[in-house]
């Protein structure tokens, strides 16, 4: 019925459309995944003339991933709809969209993040001010750090989590963007804020839960690290497998589970006349 999400419904749809999907996607998945491997050893080295570079790629690949995934949602909900390329790999409208979904989402959250910024800051020195006392200018409060720190540090931290908060809350309202581009053909956005509204906990439970792997897999990672006393950042051949482990962690699994959990959160509440089941 349109309008109804249940947890538990959509962590097991999700997980089946992995199952019925990644080996259809083989290909493009498994790029994803390796591509991670040198991403990350630029990333942890520093190598600034690699990361752009290694970073866009990486990005085109799971650009390609979820295009790929889509398509195969499509097929499985229209016969007529056509195959996506061998392996997943292909590059079409599609793709190019979702680019675009991209872009848009991270200059909403680059313009939101330092709103919280600014407001984070003005609440520092408004606090700081006032415990302070009358008489001082912004910059002699700034350098008063130290002094104020006991009474404004609770006041910034809130702010802060506030803001996380806020912008968790924000990501979960458009987490349908994808999926409503695919499925309408044109870039979607803010057009996805209404689907979801009163859903956004529900679909954040649901978001954790298919995110679990790579949770799992995060803290596996830094207990094995603790416990062999591993330097990620000292040894690129660590570096590397830190690299392919999460990614072909995220390819294989995450991706694909995320798509799945979108769809059918997607077919739940968009419209009647979309045709939603």
């Amino acid at each position: 019925m349109a309008g109804s999400i249940s947890i538990t419904e959509g962590t097991s749809a999700a997980f089946g459309f992995f199952g019925r999907t990644w080996r259809r996607a083989f290909v493009v998945l498994g790029l994803t995944g390796l591509l991670a491997a040198p991403t990350v050893v630029a990333i942890l080295f520093r190598d600034l003339a690699m990361i752009v570079p290694l970073y866009t790629a990486h990005l085109i690949a799971i650009v390609m991933a979820q295009g790929a995934l889509l398509r195969i949602n499509q097929i499985e909900t229209d016969t007529l709809a056509p195959e996506p390329g061998w392996g997943g790999l292909q590059w079409g409208a599609l793709e190019s969209r979702l680019l675009g979904v991209f872009a848009l989402r991270v200059a909403l959250f680059g313009l939101l993040g330092a709103l919280v910024l600014v407001v984070m800051g003005a609440l520092y020195i408004g606090a700081a001010s006032a415990v302070a006392g009358p008489g001082h200018s912004v910059a002699e409060v700034a350098r008063m750090r130290g002094a104020v720190d006991p009474a404004v540090s609770a006041i910034v931290s809130l702010a802060a989590l506030a803001g996380l908060v806020g912008l968790t809350w924000v990501a979960i309202r458009l987490y349908l963007a994808p999926a409503a581009t695919a499925a309408l053909g044109r870039v979607q956005l803010l057009s996805t804020w209404p689907l979801t509204r009163g859903h956004a906990w529900p679909m954040l439970g649901s978001v954790v839960l298919v995110m679990a792997p790579l949770i799992l897999s995060a803290l596996a990672i830094r207990a094995g690290r603790v416990l062999l006393s591993i330097r990620f950042d000292q040894h690129r051949t660590d570096a590397a497998v830190l690299g392919l482990v999460i990614g072909l962690v995220h390819a294989f699994l995450v991706l694909p589970v995320s798509v799945g959990l979108m769809c059918y959160l997607y077919d739940r509440l968009r419209p009647d006349e979309l045709g939603a089941r």
